[in-house]
Order: C-alpha cells, then structure tokens, then sequence
C-alpha cells in the first residue's frame, strides 16, 4: 500500500486523487503520509477538505505533512478550509493558514486574518499581516495601522505590517 501511494502520487486524475484520499484513512501512518505527499499538488486541490480532516482529527505525526500538503493546495474553492484551519490549536497550523489565506487573494479572508492580527504567537500575527497586503484590500488598512509603531512588541509583525501598508497605498 505503502509503494502503491508513492507510485500514484506521480500521476494525476480524479481516480487517483479518489484513491489517495481513500488511503488518508489507512490505519498504517506511513502509508497515510505517502498519500499526503502523493496529493502535495494543487492539480489535488479537490482533496483539500478530506486533508483538512488530517489536520483536524487526524493522526498528530500526520499533521505538518497535511499542513505542508495542504499549502500547496491553495484555491478559492478551499477558502472555508483554510479559515476553518486559522482557528486550529496549533501555531503553525495557524500561520500556515494565514499566508495560505493571502495567496487565495480573496478579500473574504480579511474578517479571519483581521482576527488572527490579535494571535498569542508572532508567527501567525506576522503572517495574518503579510496575507492582508497579498489581499490588496483597502478594509485592511485600519488593522494594520495599529501593528507598527510598537504596538506590537514584535519587531517582525511589525515590519510585515508595514511592507503590507505599503502595498496597500
């Protein structure tokens, strides 16, 4: 099974993004994680709620290889994925989310990342503030004014706040 997902994950097709997510569910972690590097790829983006499921429920060792997979996976069609995933436990779930966000460049993300701007960890603050400039809408601009000049005590949400204002002029 383990072989049969990597030799899978080279090819492309509805069957085999079927058969790779029906892999996902393997009680075997290796063969499970075969199957989420086989669906790495945004030809799989269809996949992106099933690998959502990993990240949510799933088996723990599983979740930065649903994550990485996830990211690149990155439509509009998976926007409600990703939001879902902004709000996850962990911080890099989180982060990954918020700059997955930004690159969909859909300004119906701006209320998730507006939010994640208050995150307990830098990473997803400094994240959130860089997918806002991605975003290019101007209804950011206010969130993103109250970033820099020390109002958050790091210096990289900071400047990714800035770099995102200037995007936004």
């Amino acid at each position: 099974r383990l072989n049969a997902c990597g030799a899978l994950g080279q090819y492309g097709g509805k069957e085999v993004q079927a058969a790779l997510v029906q892999a996902l569910g393997d009680g075997e972690p290796q063969v499970a994680a075969a199957a989420l590097r086989g669906l790495s790829r945004p030809e799989f983006s269809g996949a992106a709620a099933a690998i959502g499921e990993v990240v949510e429920e799933g088996d723990e060792s599983l979740r930065p290889l649903a994550v990485q997979a996830l990211s690149q996976m990155a439509t509009v069609e998976n926007l409600a994925v990703f939001q879902r995933l902004a709000g996850d436990r962990d911080t890099e779930v989180r982060s990954v989310a918020a700059f997955t966000l930004g690159k969909l460049r859909d300004s119906r993300a701006l209320p998730t990342l507006v939010g994640l701007l208050d995150d307990e960890a830098w990473e997803v603050r400094a994240n959130a503030a860089q997918a806002l400039g991605m975003i290019g809408d101007p209804a950011a601009r206010p969130h993103l004014e109250k970033l820099p000049d020390d109002i958050d005590e790091n210096q990289q949400v900071r400047m990714a706040a800035e770099l995102a204002l200037e995007k936004l002029r």
